[in-house]
């Protein structure tokens, strides 16, 4: 549907760039009607919000998330999964962060507005000779992100063997890396926790540090519990938790690379 057209069936006026935006991100996830997802008793374990952003940069993004219900079409995937509470999507912004996490304490993901306007400021604008168009560099990005924050297993280790188990494997591969890397760099002088889980799971680090307890980590579960910097106390090697950016250099990453391919003459 054109933005003449919307705007004759809804009487609002959408900025181009809105409606755009809208189509990119609804595309990423489910393709046919707009007005697809959750109802029923996928409503009951799937819930959304869109909180209105103060900046009025992102009011488009707003727009376009909401008239083609983006949240409610990655909603309608996950709730094909049977999870054990309800999980809220919860698009806002966050005070210049660009982000997205999992929050186990009240089952929801949360989006900034500020990561999804990096992610259309970063998209190139013209199709490189390999291919990619700016909706696929668009698409991918938002996709992982949504898929990724929502595949978080501690929160179903409670209710699923299955998951405990699974998160039991995973911290015991992180201990024997840990190990092997130790022992290849004859010691260690810290160890950085980082990434959606490194940054927000309290319990995989306290875990990991009681396990790696050998290589003189003392862990400070006062400070883990707020998240740091610096987890641990002690005399021996320090462990700090420092927030990364994945999701950005992926895209700078991927940006400089379709520049190089589009610099580069056809063969």
């Amino acid at each position: 549907m054109s933005p003449a057209n919307l705007e004759r069936l809804t009487g609002t006026r959408m900025p181009v760039r809105a409606w755009h935006i809208g189509i990119l991100l609804a595309a990423t996830v489910l393709p046919g009607s707009a007005s697809a997802g959750p109802s029923g008793r996928d409503g009951e374990r799937i819930r959304v919000v869109y909180v209105a952003p103060k900046t009025a940069a992102y009011r488009e993004i707003y727009d376009g998330m909401r008239e083609h219900k983006v949240l409610e079409r990655v909603g309608a995937i996950i709730g094909l999964v049977r999870l054990p509470n309800r999980l809220t999507y919860r698009l806002t912004e966050c005070s210049g962060e660009r982000n997205a996490w999992y929050a186990p304490e009240n089952w929801s993901v949360t989006v900034c507005y500020e990561l999804l306007d990096s992610i259309v400021q970063a998209a190139p604008r013209t199709k490189s000779p390999a291919g990619v168009t700016r909706q696929d560099a668009i698409h991918g990005p938002v996709f992982q992100i949504l898929l990724h924050e929502s595949s978080h297993l501690r929160s179903l280790a409670a209710t699923d063997p299955d998951a405990q188990r699974a998160i039991d494997l995973f911290v015991y591969r992180i201990e024997r890396e840990l190990g092997s890397l130790v022992a290849a760099l004859g010691g260690l002088d810290a160890l950085i926790f980082t990434g959606g889980i490194g940054e927000n799971d309290v319990a995989t680090r306290a875990e990991v540090l009681r396990g790696a307890a050998w290589a003189g980590f003392e862990l400070d579960a006062v400070a883990n519990a707020s998240g740091g910097p610096q987890v641990t106390r002690g005399p021996g090697p320090a462990a700090w938790v420092i927030p990364a950016d994945e999701e950005m250099t992926i895209a700078r990453g991927t940006c400089e690379a379709l520049a190089q391919v589009q610099r580069e003459p056809a063969s």
